[in-house]
């Protein structure tokens, strides 16, 4: 009975190969559950936008999973476009809020902000903050549609 020998060389070769492709499926199925999230911010004001996209854990300690700064020029004309790429599926809740004064914070005086605030859900909450659970959305597929009024 004759036995071949195959050479190590060619075995490494092939164990390369597989481990790149498996690296690849799992890398292309990670990124099939990643999502965008796109839209508008609506202003009447000049100043910088920040819109906050924030999971449950993050929410209340006001910690987001991102935050974008739109440029005060960029919403001279009333509306700013952003868009969040690459986020895990997921439940998440849009704040926003334009910062009139510079200093990249929501002011708020004795009845609520006193600078444009709105959210990517309408916020049911009078009188108070609105929490997590009243303002998440899931995300499932692309959100492309976000459009969030400046008030």
């Amino acid at each position: 009975m004759k036995t071949r020998r195959i050479d190590a060389r060619i075995v490494l070769v092939f164990l390369c190969a597989t481990l790149v492709g498996v690296g690849t499926a799992a890398a292309a199925d990670s990124a099939s559950n990643c999502r965008v999230i796109s839209g508008s911010v609506e202003t009447i004001e000049l100043g910088p936008i920040f819109v906050v996209l924030f999971d449950e854990a993050g929410f209340d300690d006001e910690v987001p999973v991102r935050a974008i700064v739109i440029p005060a020029d960029e919403s001279a004309d009333g509306a700013a476009e952003f868009v969040f790429a690459e986020i895990p599926e997921g439940e998440y809740a849009i704040r926003c809020f334009q910062d009139l004064n510079g200093n990249e914070t929501v002011d708020f005086g004795r009845f609520g902000p006193t600078e444009p605030t709105g959210f990517y859900l309408e916020s049911p909450a009078i009188g108070r903050a609105p929490r997590f659970d009243e303002l998440a959305f899931e995300l499932r597929a692309d959100v492309t549609d976000v459009v969030i009024a400046l008030q």
